[in-house]
C-alpha cells in the first residue's frame, strides 16, 4: 500500500510532476525546468498506468480496491488526486470539461 500511495503523493510521484508542468511559483518550489515539464506527462502516464493495471488485476480478484478487499489510505489518495488529473487534462488541451466522457475520453 505504501508504495501506491508514493507513487501518487512522494517526490517525483503524480501530484509532483503535475506541479512542475508550468512554470510558476509552485511549480518552481518542485524543480520546474523546461527539462523536468518536458519529462512530467510521461511520468505522469506511467503512474496513471499502473494504477490502473493495478485496479484491472484487482478486479479479476473480484475487489474494487487497490488493496486488497477493502478501503485503504492509497485508495483515498487516488480517489482525491485522480481528480487533479482530470481538472489538468481539461486545461492542457483546447476542449472543455464539457466535451469529456467519464473516463477521460473526449467526446467527438
Amino acid at each position: 500500500m505504501f508504495g501506491l500511495c508514493a507513487v501518487v503523493l512522494a517526490e517525483d510521484g503524480l501530484l509532483w510532476n503535475m506541479r512542475i508542468l508550468s512554470d510558476g511559483p509552485l511549480g518552481r518550489k518542485y524543480g520546474y525546468s523546461d527539462e523536468a515539464s518536458a519529462a512530467a506527462p510521461a511520468k505522469i502516464a506511467e503512474v496513471i498506468t499502473l494504477i490502473d493495471t493495478r485496479l484491472k488485476q484487482q478486479a479479476e480478484r473480484g475487489s474494487k480496491y487497490l488493496v486488497g478487499d477493502s478501503l485503504s489510505a492509497a485508495d483515498i489518495y487516488w480517489a482525491t488526486m485522480g481528480m487533479s488529473v482530470m481538472a489538468t487534462l481539461v486545461s492542457s488541451f483546447s476542449f472543455s470539461s464539457a466535451e469529456i466522457r467519464p473516463g477521460g475520453y473526449r467526446v467527438s
